[in-house]
């Protein structure tokens, strides 16, 4: 992998999931994608390597790198939350790099959806709580004072 990518991004590499998903913890924020070989020594069978990639950090792209070109696996991967599945077969610098784009710019947007819509959530939770204020000291259940 690092040949394909040499000079085009900066790649930190693992020789098992479990050193990479270490990595991952440490520091969350100073991964943009995870490029999952399932080829990996304890990557398990099927997507128990994505699952525990999602597990550790379940906003992260995650591109799926194998030599199976299983259909069932590559739905099942999809189901489970991986970006793209691309055959070591198929690997360039050029559809990797557009794949890793891609992925990246999708969970950016599904991060901001996420915060616009903590926001208005907010905003709706507040505005309940003056209404329901407003509504007690209306109909009198409450004494209020103001002061000027």
């Amino acid at each position: 992998m690092e040949h394909i990518l040499r000079g085009a991004a900066q790649l930190k590499t693992s020789g098992t999931l479990t050193e990479g998903i270490c990595q991952l913890k440490e520091n969350a924020h100073a991964h943009d994608i995870v490029l999952l070989d399932l080829g990996l020594p304890d990557a398990g069978t099927g997507v128990d390597a994505l699952m525990r990639v999602k597990e550790a950090n379940k906003e992260i792209p995650v591109i799926i790198i194998t030599g199976n070109d299983d259909f069932e696996l590559m739905q099942e991967a999809s189901r489970h939350g991986a970006s793209d599945y691309i055959l070591k077969t198929q690997l360039n610098i050029e559809g990797l790099l557009e794949s890793m784009k891609l992925a990246v710019k999708r969970a950016e947007r599904t991060r901001r959806r996420s915060g616009a819509k903590e926001r208005v959530d907010n905003i709706i939770t507040s505005a309940d709580n003056i209404i329901q204020t407003l509504n007690t000291v209306v109909n009198g259940h409450a004494n209020v004072e103001l002061h000027s």
